[in-house]
């Protein structure tokens, strides 16, 4: 899952120094969403269409829009999994200004009993790309040799470098005759039945 995160500055110099700090820790500039004042001014609509574009939702691009009428300069970052302290620390270096606009929070869960297991996890019963764990997540596809996961499970993928990564992160030995998953909840193994 990913987090929108969204800051305003007084210039837009000091917004493409926060693009610049997102791009040179490795982020794309896919995630990127740069609105600035432009001349002819634009109409209030225009500018939160193209606020909306970096993942905010549409009350809070219609007042971030207003921002960018006053002069001011709207940066939005859709910082993946395990990302947000990192992108939230980059995009606050430059100074940000206060917007006056709370903070974005996305909605709550909705139940639909057709989806249940989807309902209970808050994810979407159709991704729209092909990549649907991939892209959900905002995990790459494939990874070359020695590269580092620039997600909350930083694994380095460098041949021989771990044979168990999975195991290893969570502390688990790879072959066990004691640990399962069973002793480790207290249940038993096996359980007789009286009949």
């Amino acid at each position: 899952m990913s987090q929108t995160i969204v800051r305003v500055y007084d210039s837009e110099a000091k917004a493409q120094q926060a693009v610049d700090a997102l791009v040179l820790k490795g982020f794309g500039t896919d995630l990127i969403n740069l609105v600035a004042p432009s001349e002819p001014a634009q109409s209030l609509e225009d500018i939160a269409a193209a606020i909306r574009a970096g993942y905010v939702l549409k009350g809070y691009a219609k007042a971030y829009a207003a921002c960018v009428q006053r002069g001011l300069t709207v940066l939005s970052m859709r910082a993946p999994f395990g990302t947000g302290l990192v992108v939230t620390r980059l995009m606050d270096a430059p100074g940000p200004v206060a917007s006056g606009v709370p903070e974005q929070h996305e909605a709550g869960p909705t139940w639909d009993e057709a989806t249940p297991l989807s309902s209970a996890l808050n994810l979407p019963v159709l991704a729209k790309s092909g990549t649907t764990f991939s892209g959900f997540w905002q995990l790459p596809m494939v990874m070359k040799e020695g590269e580092r996961s620039r997600t909350l499970f930083s694994v380095n993928f460098k041949r021989g470098a771990n044979a168990a990564p999975f195991s290893s992160l969570l502390g688990l030995p790879l072959l066990s005759k004691k640990w399962t998953f069973s002793s480790m909840l207290g249940l038993p193994l096996v359980v007789k039945s009286k009949r």
